[in-house]
This record gives C-alpha cells, sequence and structure tokens, in this order.
C-alpha cells in the first residue's frame, strides 16, 4: 500500500481534520510508529519493504492523542452558547476503546 492511502485512512478513521486537531507531522509520527513487517518478512528499514501498517492500533492512539488534548479543558458558557469540552474527553476515549476491542488491522498491499 502507498503511505499516502495508509495515511488518508488515518485521517479518516481518526477525524484527524476535526477539534482537537491532529497534525500531519502527527499523522507521520503515528504511520512510524505502527509500520509493520511486511507479507515477505521485510521491516521498514529494508529497502525492499513494502509498506504494511497497523491502522487499528495507530487509529487507537490517535484519538488517546486527541483525548489528551483536551484533558484539562472544562465546559464553559461564551455569548449564550456551552462548550461542553469534557464531552470531548470522553468521546475520544470512547473511540479509542472502540478501535483497541479488536485485534490487529493490518493494511498491506492489495487492501
Amino acid at each position: 500500500m502507498l503511505k499516502a492511502t495508509a495515511k488518508a485512512r488515518l485521517v479518516i478513521n481518526t477525524q484527524a481534520r476535526l477539534e482537537p486537531k491532529l497534525s500531519d507531522q502527527e499523522m507521520e509520527d503515528l504511520l512510524a510508529a505502527y509500520a509493520r513487517k511486511d507479507t515477505q518478512g521485510q521491516l521498514p528499514d529494508n529497502p525492499a519493504w513494502v509498506g504494511t501498517w497497523d491502522i487499528r492500533a495507530a487509529t487507537r492512539q490517535a484519538w488517546l492523542i486527541k483525548a489528551g488534548k483536551v484533558a484539562g479543558e472544562v465546559n464553559f458558557q461564551a455569548d449564550g452558547t456551552a462548550y461542553s469540552l469534557s464531552d470531548m474527553h470522553a468521546h475520544c476515549m470512547a473511540m479509542a476503546s472502540k478501535y483497541g476491542s479488536v485485534g490487529s488491522m493490518a493494511i498491506s498491499p492489495g487492501a
């Protein structure tokens, strides 16, 4: 799989462009952290490696990062609008749990 395809899936799974946002660098770091051996047993540092990532694990970690970004936030009201940032933290944690409840989902060539 192309790295761009893996990154696009990760961006969609994590709603990375919605608050709390994940940067492109955070997406790159997650892909690097969750690169896996390919179907031929090649490791990511091998020039013969064919891009393979554990997207489920990367997605779980991304949701935990998003939760961390709002962990210290509180609910408040401004201009008659209520902001429930603690709900955002709970949502991020629930999403992390969703992606952690099932085994690995490796994305490799042909997927």
